[in-house]
C-alpha cells in the first residue's frame, strides 16, 4: 500500500472515532429513527469509499479488494449504530456490507485517476455525517434563538475542503498507486502474444 492509501485509510479511521465520540455525547439526544439514518448513511458512504480505495489498489483480484472494503464499512456501520440499538446495529452492518461491495466493484472497473475523484467524493459525503450529528441534536428553537449557529458547520466544511486538498496534492506526489501481481502478469501475457 502506498502513502496516499493510507492516509485515506487513516482519514476513515479518524471519521470512525469522530463520529463514535459524537454518538457518545449526543447519541442520547437523537431519537431512534435519526440514529438509524445516520449510520445507514455513515456506513454507505465509507463502504463506498473504501471499495473505490481497495477496488483501484489491488485491481485485477476483485476478491481481495471487495473482503477488505465489506470488512471496512462492517466496522464503521457496527461502531456508529450501537448506540442507537440493535436494529441500527444491523441497519449498518447491511449498509456497509453493501456499499463495500459496489464501492470494490466501481474502484475495479475506474481508471486510477477517476476513482481518486470518487474517492474524494465520497469521503466528503462521510464527512458531512458530522453535519447530520449536529444538526439532528440540535432543536429548531435553539437554531432561531442563536444568531452564530452556522459557524459550527462552516468551520466543518473549511476543514473538510483543506483535508481534501492536502489528499489530492498526496495523490498528485505519489501517482503511481501500486497494483498487484495478478495484474502484472497479465499484461505480461499480453504483451508476450
Amino acid at each position: 500500500m502506498g502513502i496516499y492509501q493510507m492516509f485515506i485509510l487513516g482519514i476513515i479511521g479518524l471519521l470512525i472515532c469522530i463520529v463514535i465520540l459524537l454518538n457518545t455525547t449526543y447519541g442520547k439526544a437523537l431519537k431512534k429513527m435519526q440514529g438509524m439514518t445516520i449510520t445507514m448513511f455513515f456506513a454507505m458512504n465509507i463502504g463506498i469509499t473504501a471499495g473505490i480505495l481497495f477496488g483501484a489498489t489491488f485491481k485485477g483480484d476483485l476478491f481481495l479488494s471487495t473482503i477488505y472494503s465489506i470488512l471496512v464499512g462492517v466496522i464503521a456501520g457496527a461502531l456508529c449504530g450501537m448506540w442507537f440499538g440493535m436494529i441500527s446495529v444491523l441497519e449498518g452492518v447491511m449498509a456497509g456490507m453493501m456499499a463495500g461491495m459496489m464501492g470494490a466493484m466501481l474502484g475495479e472497473m475506474t481508471r486510477v485517476e477517476d476513482s481518486v475523484i470518487l474517492i474524494q467524493l465520497f469521503l466528503f459525503f462521510s464527512i458531512c455525517t458530522i453535519y447530520f450529528i449536529l444538526i439532528f441534536k440540535t432543536s429548531k428553537s435553539s437554531i432561531a434563538s442563536g444568531g452564530l449557529w452556522f459557524i459550527k458547520p462552516v468551520g466543518i466544511l473549511i476543514l473538510t475542503s483543506i483535508l481534501l486538498l492536502g489528499g489530492h496534492s498526496a495523490a498528485d506526489t505519489f501517482k503511481a498507486i501500486p497494483t498487484n501481481k495478478i495484474q502484472k502478469e497479465h499484461h505480461n501475457e499480453q504483451g508476450n502474444k
